[in-house]
């Protein structure tokens, strides 16, 4: 009986089969964009959330003439001639691992953007002589040992009194010092003298939620989705109490939101441990100054971040630490903040900086400071 149900079942299966193969080809010969519907979603890439993609964020803006201005984020460039009504995105040629780390506009006409390659450890300008058209492309060439410390995300330039351009490099240092490269080029930025390099304390970090160009208004905001999780930062262009910002970038920060509303779904939030002493893995800032109370009620609402490095004390302190109290430590540990508390001492005695105090290259002297 085993021997007759084995052919029986297999005869079976297979009508089976051809019945389902000939139904399946009619759907598919109804309904022809099945398999590429079916084939990309099987294929597509994961979500890039929130804090994989800032392109959304506007780095700067700039107003010119009467009417016109620019807004950029790091990988595209906007421009207006009606006060905001309109835009038009701006093509400058760049590679995949370029971003533009400045723009700046001389008049309606004559232009330049630095594009930065962290990643190859490269800078380029290109330059527009009709309102940004078309773009001329040159490579930045500078010493090599600043560019291995250059802060490729935050490079400016401008015009100098005499028609010369000036290039500022920042340069990677700790929250209380404030580093930069500066050059000069005479002809166009086609080449560029070294002028100086500078690292001093830093006095100030205080950094304003809002930016004012003329009549415009470029304004900073961050909120999370979840707690602590999917958290995206806004930025929001205003001529007066109308929002001007471009199309292209309301739809690009929509899409961010969405996806930091899924990371936030598929997040837990992990409470910090208690405990005066504790090693974290969490993400954490550094701050010159110590934030207000309230301010950093609001930055642990909305932000990422759990950890805040403060600066106690030290020969080398820069900023002023009017918050920096007893009652200040109690209240923001409640809140969750985990503290890194950091000493700035002597400095290194290499160090370029003039006004900070370093170690003696005596190691007899070295040893008594």
């Amino acid at each position: 009986m085993k021997n007759v149900f084995f052919p029986v079942s297999l005869f079976f299966l297979l009508i089976v089969f051809s019945i389902s193969t000939a139904t399946a080809q009619k759907f598919i010969e109804k309904n022809p964009s099945f398999l590429f519907e079916f084939g990309n979603a099987q294929s597509s890439p994961s979500p890039n959330f929130a804090n994989d993609s800032q392109n959304a964020q506007i780095k700067d803006i700039q107003i010119f003439g009467e009417r016109s201005g620019i807004a950029f984020t790091r990988s595209a460039l906007f421009r207006t001639d009606d006060s905001g009504t309109n835009w038009r995105e701006m093509i400058v040629q760049k590679d995949y691992s370029e971003t533009i780390s400045a723009v700046l506009f001389a008049d309606e006409n004559i232009g330049w953007a630095i594009l930065a390659d962290a990643q190859n450890s490269r800078l380029n300008i290109s330059a527009t002589n009709d309102g940004g058209n078309s773009w001329t492309k040159t490579p930045i060439q500078i010493r090599s040992e600043d560019l291995s410390i250059a802060d490729f995300g935050n490079i400016y330039i401008a015009v100098l009194s005499g028609g010369d351009l000036n290039l500022s490099v920042s340069i990677t240092t700790g929250s209380n010092f404030a580093g930069k490269i500066i050059y000069k080029s005479e002809d166009n930025g086609r080449t560029w003298k070294f002028v100086e390099r500078s690292v001093e304390i830093r006095r100030n970090d205080d950094v304003s939620a809002q930016q004012k160009t003329g009549n415009w208004i470029l304004k900073t905001g961050g909120k999370c989705a979840g707690a602590k999780t999917g958290c995206v930062q806004e930025t929001k262009i205003f001529n007066g109490a109308d929002e001007i910002t471009p199309p292209q970038i309301k739809k690009l920060a929509r899409l961010e939101k969405e996806n930091a509303q899924l990371e936030a779904q598929n997040s837990v939030f992990a409470q910090p441990p208690g405990g005066s002493t504790r090693i974290s893995i969490n993400r954490g800032f550094d701050k010159c100054t110590a934030a207000p109370v309230s301010q950093m009620q609001i930055w642990w609402d909305t932000s990422p971040f759990y950890d805040v490095n403060i600066y106690m004390s030290g020969r080398n302190r820069g900023c002023q630490q009017p918050q920096l109290t007893a009652a200040w430590v109690d209240q923001v540990s409640r809140m969750g903040w985990g503290l890194i508390p950091t000493i700035v001492g002597y400095q290194s005695p290499c160090t370029s900086s003039t006004t900070t105090a370093k170690h003696s290259y005596d190691l007899a002297t070295a040893e008594t400071q």
